[in-house]
């Protein structure tokens, strides 16, 4: 029968540079949500099924939370609409995106 073991929950001494340097290393690379998930004693697969279905019943009902990255930036702002695929470095979508990111 496969086991899958997590550590404890980690107490932290000081959670919200923690939290930002969590989230610094997964946008990175470094490390993946569901490592960054598990170290916390959550059962990853657990919290993004609960994920996707907040996220399905909020927008079901047509609502934006503040905290949603799917459509808020960092800073409060609407995310603008992207295609899965970024435009090749140099075209003029990309140079049309990062003026409007000035504005």
């Amino acid at each position: 029968m496969p086991v899958e073991w997590s550590p404890p929950k980690f107490e932290s001494v000081n959670p919200w540079q923690d939290a930002q340097t969590d989230v610094m290393e997964t946008r990175a690379g470094f490390t993946t949500l569901k490592e960054q998930i598990s170290k916390r004693g959550y059962n990853a697969e657990e919290v993004i099924t609960e994920i996707e279905e907040a996220n399905r019943l909020l927008d079901e009902k047509g609502i934006v939370l503040d905290s949603d990255p799917r459509r808020v930036t960092r800073q409060g702002m609407f995310q603008t609409e992207q295609s899965d695929d970024p435009p090749p470095a140099g075209s003029d979508d990309q140079s049309a995106q990062s003026d409007e990111q000035k504005d």
